[in-house]
């Protein structure tokens, strides 16, 4: 009987391409970690664990790996024995936009509602608009997302289950301000609303800007088709804004205030004659808690 021989050439072959699969459970293993967001990394790279390798002679090499080490070693041995990934916890990220879609300078606030207590997620600021939780729990009925959620109840709340928030990427935002509570039979508006027109901001530190038309009064929906008075925002630090008024046109006296809950403190009150009351036209104030902190020129 003859025996086959294995020729150098076949032994060649089937070690190149073992070494090819290696080399491509490796790659992926190493894409993955340098796809994971930079908090997710950090809190990786302060565990250490013991990872038994084997030697090229069969021989066990214990080694203590730490970071993106432990990370690609235990994602290479999850690949290659049970066609898995290693887990990670879970992280989400939003992107906060005006309504016409521009990202603005805003941080996300992200509270699973767990009664009677909020507990707020852990946010990183990556960049404009750009905010990323982690860890985010995964056992709350309700999820609230917002640019200030801190012990405030308001129409710029959102409200989530969880597989509705996994879905979420761009949340659109308005300021929390409310007018047109000084004319007869006329419900106070906000944006958005029919009669708020938003127009694009110079960009940061510039948050919303609006051109605000006065209500008719005869039919819900109607406005004037004039400019009652420009309103323009502009980011101090994360939890302080300031306001600045431009007067137009005004048919009748309007109040301007703060939608907070409880009782809203008035920011101006307006007359048609051109007035306002503060007459400085550029207001400061903090959100979370809600306070106007004064006024400037």
């Amino acid at each position: 009987m003859r025996r086959k021989v294995a020729m150098p050439s076949d032994v060649e072959h089937k070690s190149s391409r073992a070494t090819k699969r290696q080399r491509e459970t490796f790659s992926r293993a190493s894409k993955r970690w340098a796809s994971l967001p930079g908090p997710v990394k950090a809190d990786f790279r302060k565990k250490y664990g013991i990872v038994d390798a084997q030697t090229p002679h069969g021989l066990s090499d214990i080694k203590v790996l730490q970071g993106a080490q432990l990370f690609t070693s235990q994602e290479i041995h999850l690949q290659k024995y049970h066609d898995e990934h290693q887990e990670v916890p879970f992280y989400l990220c939003f992107v906060l936009t005006d309504e016409r879609g521009s990202p603005l300078d805003l941080e996300a606030r992200l509270q699973p509602y767990y009664y009677p207590y909020w507990h707020p997620c852990p946010g990183y600021y990556l960049c404009t608009g750009n905010t990323l939780f982690y860890p985010v729990p995964e056992d709350a009925d309700l999820y609230k997302l917002g640019y200030a959620t801190m012990g405030t109840f308001g129409y710029q709340i959102f409200t989530y289950r969880l597989p509705e928030l996994k879905k979420v990427q761009y949340r659109s935002v308005a300021p929390y301000i409310s007018a047109h509570y000084g004319g007869w039979f006329i419900v106070p508006t906000h944006p958005p609303a029919f009669d708020w027109k938003a127009f694009s901001s110079p960009g940061p530190p510039y948050l919303w800007a609006y051109h605000v038309h006065q209500p008719t009064g005869e039919a819900w929906g109607e406005c004037f088709p004039w400019t009652a008075f420009t309103l323009t925002w502009q980011k101090i630090t994360p939890g302080i804004f300031t306001l600045t008024i431009s007067l137009g046109y005004l048919v009748r006296d309007d109040v301007l205030y703060l939608t907070t809950f409880g009782l809203p403190p008035i920011i101006w009150r307006i007359t048609k004659e051109g007035f306002t009351n503060p007459p400085q036209h550029t207001c400061r104030y903090r959100i979370a808690p809600w306070e106007i902190l004064g006024y400037e020129n």
